[in-house]
């Protein structure tokens, strides 16, 4: 079988989504946290987050949910609505637990409000070198094998072993020679707009462990993620049929949650105190008023 060579475009479209993704999240993570003098390991716990929760622990109920042969699989795999509220739900119920426990048990004694952004850096961060730069970096592999005449012996040693790879296989070759520039722009408008909604729902989580009162802006920020998912869902049943409509409304919905988010960033005090930390302060204003 033939396949199309990947010209210079398609090259370039492969190679600036593999640059974003790998390169961007990195540099975002290093200025924020030199400009603002914040510890790079909340970065990484955000990454971690991430990895344990939405990679790892929500596998098991997808894979139950979505893939195993039950009544409550097959209930929600033949319903749209229950597929599409069942995963975003386990996506917003998962990604905000975890920034709930990391803020509350793991770094429970970084008190300042840059410590929310930090994290949001790296959940979200990590989220576009695992979904960006993974698929440039297996894009430029296809890319080099096709136009270097290889692809074909992978995709009849693929056959020999299961036949849907291969098929799969051509269905990329396809895919890559129809590759627009405009296809990886959508791709890095929509990242940016998913870095966006971590950010927001990572300062909602961190004001809702930190502050007296406001434990009700956790189920707030599950409830935002799961609407925000909750359109992405609607692509993948059919409803919406136009990835520039779907990217559009997701890039809307997550801006509108940013800016909810930077009014409650502004809310927020420059570092939150505890009634130690409150009793220490009340001890040494008295000692200022005696002069000691």
């Amino acid at each position: 079988m033939e396949y199309e060579m990947i010209g210079p475009q398609g090259m370039a479209a492969i190679v600036t989504m593999l640059a974003f993704g790998l390169f961007v999240p990195i540099i975002a993570a290093i200025v924020w946290t030199k400009i603002k003098k914040e510890k790079f390991t909340t970065v990484l716990l955000g990454a971690a987050g991430f990895a344990a929760f939405a990679i790892v622990l929500e596998a098991i109920p997808k894979m139950i949910l979505f893939s195993a042969k039950n009544a409550v699989g097959c209930f929600v795999r033949d319903h749209a609505w229950a597929y599409i509220l069942v995963g975003a739900l386990l996506a917003g119920l998962f990604e905000e637990t975890a920034r709930f426990f990391v803020f509350k048990v793991l770094i429970k004694k970084r008190k300042n409000k840059e410590t929310a952004v930090s994290y949001g850096i790296g959940h979200g961060g990590i989220e576009v070198i695992f979904l960006l730069a993974t698929a440039g970096i297996n894009n430029l592999i296809y890319a080099v094998f096709i136009n270097a005449g290889l692809f074909g012996t992978m995709v009849e040693q693929s056959a020999m072993v299961d036949p849907n790879a291969a098929a799969q296989l051509n269905q990329i070759a396809v895919s890559l020679a129809g590759l627009q520039f405009t296809d990886v722009l959508v791709s890095i408008w929509e990242r940016l707009g998913a870095v966006m909604l971590h950010v927001a729902c990572s300062i909602i989580v961190f004001r809702a462990v930190r502050e007296k009162g406001k434990q009700w802006m956790y189920p707030l920020a599950i409830v935002i993620h799961t609407l925000v998912d909750c359109i992405a869902g609607m692509y993948q049943v059919g409803i919406i049929t136009n990835i520039y409509v779907l990217e559009t409304m997701i890039f809307v919905a997550s801006l509108a949650v940013f800016v909810y988010a930077i009014y409650v960033y502004r809310k927020m005090p420059a570092v939150y105190k505890d009634e130690d930390d409150e009793a220490e302060d009340k001890q040494l204003e008295d000692i200022k008023k005696l002069g000691l």
